[in-house]
């Protein structure tokens, strides 16, 4: 099962994704390879940061919450 065109809001920013509805865990989301690659999404580790592109061209940065 599968959820077309869902809007969601990420880090103050919208977009809109397919969620392909599956078992997680504990996990509440996975994004996909192409979701990232298509936001140009960087992902650093160390500092607990990822940040994208929206399509207006402006960053989103995410941080981790402790």
């Amino acid at each position: 099962e599968q959820v077309d065109n869902c809007s969601i809001l990420l880090g103050g920013g919208s977009t809109t994704l397919t969620f392909r509805l599956v078992p997680l865990g504990d996990f509440d989301a996975i994004l996909g390879m192409r979701w990232l690659r298509e936001n140009h999404v960087r992902i650093n580790c160390k500092v607990g940061i990822i940040s994208f592109l929206e399509k207006c061209g402006n960053t989103i940065e995410i941080k981790e919450v402790k």
